[in-house]
């Protein structure tokens, strides 16, 4: 048996290859629209960053003025023990229920601003991997 294929054979490897080289180059064609497209999306991946710091900044703020508003019911109820006259201890006391219910309240919002930030990083780290990898 011979290894050297006849014209026919040859002819029938050049036209193969010449199909599969115009269906790659139809995949790349695509490719670089996808690409083309999602580059256009920067701006609104940016946006939707930058909304996401704002609303970290918003979640952190709230959380430091209910801290503060927990440290003067703190404060009165350590003076009202310590003797003083506690004022606003009743309306605090009678308000505490309310407060309860605000904290429950904080802690859904803060578990799902969690979990909400965490898939948002896993997935950017994800995108970055695969950005940042060799083809």
């Amino acid at each position: 048996m011979s290894n050297v294929l006849n014209h026919t054979e040859m002819h029938s490897d050049h036209r193969q290859w010449a199909s599969e080289d115009s269906l790659w180059e139809d995949d790349v064609h695509l490719w670089q629209g996808e690409l083309d497209r999602a580059a256009a999306e920067i701006k609104k991946i940016e946006a939707a960053l930058a909304e996401h710091r704002k609303s970290l900044e918003s979640h952190a703020q709230a959380i430091r003025d209910y801290r503060a508003g927990a440290e003067r019911h703190e404060r009165s109820l350590a003076g009202y023990e310590r003797g003083e006259q506690g004022e606003d201890l009743i309306a605090l006391a009678q308000a505490h229920a309310k407060e309860a219910e605000k904290q429950r309240h904080r802690r859904e919002t803060h578990e799902r601003v969690k979990r909400h930030h965490h898939t948002l990083l896993a997935h950017w780290r994800l995108l970055c991997k695969a950005l940042c990898k060799e083809m």
